[in-house]
């Protein structure tokens, strides 16, 4: 007779999770408990008693009177959900459960219901005032004063109260600006951009204009723009329907003197009617988006090379627009559904039928790149609340056939005097609330008249993604909006009211990594003023963080043989041989120096002959350069900001290949074993930049900057020496500042 074997181990009760244990506070909830019958499956004659006895028949029912009982008090418990609780948590507010008003209509006499049973006290909605027995027209001076008198040192979006409600505000680039949600937001952010639709204000964006003679602007944009990109005069941006971005170097400074990345933008030339349009050299006008972090050193630059020409002039347009980048697939029916398209439309039906084809497209990215679209919209306050325009699986999606046009890209937002004009809206929103009144049907929109602004705003078409061809990143798609000075919150409470995310700064910086494109000025751009500036700043608030720690909560960098552990050292990475300061290969130049098709002198002079600038006299050494890097992690765990890159010996090399790819591949545990033992100091050839989880890889992934001397010896080194486990080229090894431990990885270059 068998019997089980007594070393069999009992198996231990796992902890149930919060989604279970609900699910049987719920069952049980629903279940009443009942008594065993003595004469089950017996047949028993039963006759009505000619009388009862209370006492005795509740006696002999005591068990199922309070199994009622307890299922009763049960199922209150379980079913009871406060009327803020029912609420989505992007409405839910901290006072909700003291104050009524904050709860939405249709809830607030449950909420109070709920107070009174409670005991609560429920708070006043009347808001004290200032001055006692003041009303709120003599205390808004006041107020007034109050809010101007703190943005003496800073600068205030137009939204920055909506913002300060919402976001963590922090002060940065002289601007108050929104850091993140307060609520948890990392994943959902991530998944609007990527499914749904996210938005941000980035109105703190300067505008620089340079106006002149078409040939002359040309002269001074070839002595800033980076030559191994695209032309800004070449006729495919010279139309004014497509945006241009580029890197801004200082005149004619190239390759030397990187200082930012910029958007630049032509005016389209007027009607042909206009005489001046005819001529082979009109007068034109250029707009350069400059981020607010490169600003201190992108206008004296642009000021010196227009200085150079003559009849060029260069004006600041900051605080002129308001500009909402919006991302995700679903940006175009939130832009189509909270704006409405007004009666008397320039563009005639060419700009309607782009405006339906636009509310049509499944994602922007089906849209020309960059392509630019002007209208004139109503005043969104007349349509609100907005609906988002819905997209039909029957109907056509595409948006191929929505080219670039000089026409629909035409917009009265480049003259100074429609931007001034409309600078405030005519009617308040509590004019436009007693309009709402007089309505028969509450809810219905209003119908714009005659006297009701008219806003024009450009669409800007925005894609996201990495300038490699060979990154597995997956590129972000939306729209750039800007809206005359004065709009913004007419514009953003409908565009809010969708249902769209908000983004901060945080946001913002993680589509671009997630994305695979660099963002500046935080990574991706070592070796610039302001890459060097946001370097400073996290050193200084890491040192400060790892000061507050005690000794024994804190690394201990020397016994980690960490060194300059918050901040990269660029002129000791590339070597004390480098004759000048480090400085940064991007754009078309990266492939010509990792292909070593010809010198690196001669490469640059013929990049710098195709926009007119004269030979270097002596060429900057590559081994003084820095290349952009992607790390991608093989095998588990992720890379933290500033973690090392080493270069593996030939020795090395071998051993991490066949561990990774051989046919005796390693556990993760074995692969720990391995990377126990550290890489020698000389063998570092870069920092990463940002390191983090990729939501979209599934993998750890980073953003770095590389030795670019040390770079190609290393790839030259893996194709002249193939592996037998297959390809493996850019192999290094990663090590986290607090961490003991190397993990493999892969280098691809960025462009």
């Amino acid at each position: 007779m068998s019997s089980a074997p007594s070393s069999s181990k009992r198996t231990t009760p796992q902890p149930l999770s919060g989604r279970d244990r609900k699910r049987a506070k719920t069952r049980d909830a629903r279940t009443i408990a009942t008594a065993a019958t003595a004469a089950a499956g017996k047949s028993v004659n039963v006759t009505l008693p000619g009388s009862i006895d209370v006492e005795k028949f509740a006696n002999a029912r005591a068990f199922e009177i309070t199994a009622m009982e307890n299922a009763i008090e049960n199922a209150r418990g379980a079913g009871a959900q406060r009327a803020f609780q029912s609420l989505p948590r992007h409405l839910r507010r901290r006072a909700a459960s003291h104050n009524p008003n904050r709860i939405p209509l249709r809830l607030r006499e449950k909420a109070i219901a709920e107070m009174k049973t409670d005991n609560t006290k429920i708070r006043n909605s009347k808001k004290k005032l200032r001055k006692k027995g003041g009303s709120k027209q003599a205390n808004a001076p006041a107020r007034t004063t109050d809010l101007l008198t703190r943005q003496v040192d800073k600068t205030w979006l137009e939204t920055h109260i909506w913002h300060a409600k919402r976001m963590k505000m922090i002060n940065i680039w002289v601007h108050r600006l929104a850091k993140h949600p307060t609520e948890k937001s990392h994943r959902p952010s991530y998944r609007a951009a990527a499914q749904g639709s996210i938005i941000h204000d980035a109105s703190y964006m300067a505008t620089i204009e340079l106006r002149g003679r078409q040939n002359a602007l040309s002269r001074v944009l070839a002595l800033l723009a980076d030559p191994s990109s695209e032309s800004p005069s070449s006729p495919r941006y010279l139309s004014g329907a497509r945006t241009l971005p580029f890197s801004l170097h200082r005149p004619s400074a190239y390759p030397l003197g990187l200082l930012a990345p910029v958007s630049l933008l032509w005016r389209p030339l007027p009607p042909s009617s206009d005489p001046d349009s005819s001529s082979s050299d009109p007068i034109r006008q250029v707009w350069l988006r400059v981020h607010p972090a490169g600003w201190p050193e992108v206008l004296p630059a642009v000021r010196e090379a227009a200085a150079s020409v003559d009849g060029v002039e260069v004006q600041d347009l900051r605080g002129h627009f308001n500009v909402f980048e919006m991302m995700g697939p679903r940006s175009s029916q939130v832009i189509t559904g909270a704006l409405k398209l007004a009666k008397d439309q320039p563009g005639g039906r060419a700009a309607r039928l782009a405006w339906h084809k636009i509310s049509k497209a499944a994602t922007s990215g089906s849209l020309p790149t960059g392509v630019v679209c002007s209208f004139l919209v109503d005043d969104p306050r007349l349509s609100f609340p907005p609906t988002n325009s819905k997209l039909s699986e029957s109907e056509d999606t595409s948006a191929h056939d929505l080219s670039p046009s000089a026409t629909l890209a035409q917009s009265t937002l480049w003259d100074e005097e429609t931007r001034v004009k409309i600078a405030k809206p005519t009617y308040k929103k509590i004019d436009l609330d007693k309009r709402r009144e007089k309505n028969l049907v509450p809810g219905t929109p209003l119908t714009a008249t005659p006297s009701d602004d008219r806003v024009p705003i450009l669409l800007i078409q925005r894609t996201l993604a990495s300038p490699s061809p060979t990154s597995s990143s997956r590129a972000l798609h939306g729209w750039t909006l800007i809206v005359p000075s004065g709009w913004a919150m007419p514009f953003w409470t409908s565009l809010t009211h969708t249902g769209t995310r908000i983004a901060g700064l945080d946001q913002v910086a993680f589509q671009h990594y997630a994305a695979g494109a660099p963002h500046f000025p935080d990574f991706g751009y070592p070796c610039t003023p302001a890459g060097e500036r946001a370097a400073a700043e996290r050193e200084k608030a890491g040192i400060e963080e790892w000061a507050k720690k005690p000794p024994a909560k804190r690394a201990n960098w020397e016994a980690l043989g960490t060194r300059t552990p918050f901040r990269a050292d660029w002129a000791q990475l590339v070597g004390s041989e480098a004759a000048r300061e480090p400085w940064l290969i991007e754009g078309g130049l990266v492939s010509e120096v990792v292909g070593a098709a010809k010198p690196l002198e001669e490469t640059l002079n013929a990049f710098r002959a195709k926009r007119g600038l004269p030979a270097l006299t002596a060429a900057p050494a590559l081994a003084s350069a820095v290349l952009r890097v992607s790390v991608n992690i093989l095998g588990r765990g992720n890379p933290d900001d500033l973690a090392f890159i080493y270069a593996p010996s030939t020795e090395q090399r071998a051993v991490w290949a066949k561990a990774l790819k051989g046919k005796s591949k390693m556990s993760d545990d074995e692969l720990a074993q391995l990377g126990a033992k550290l890489p020698p100091d000389s063998t570092e050839i870069g920092r990463v930049l940002l390191g983090n989880y990729a939501l979209a890889q599934g993998k750890g992934h980073a953003v770095g900057a590389v030795s670019a001397g040390k770079l190609l010896d290393l790839l030259r080194r893996d194709t002249a020496s193939p592996l037998a486990e297959g390809r493996l080229d850019g192999l290094v090894f990663v090590r986290n500042r607090e961490e003991e431990l190397v993990r493999a990885a892969r280098v691809e270059v960025v462009p």
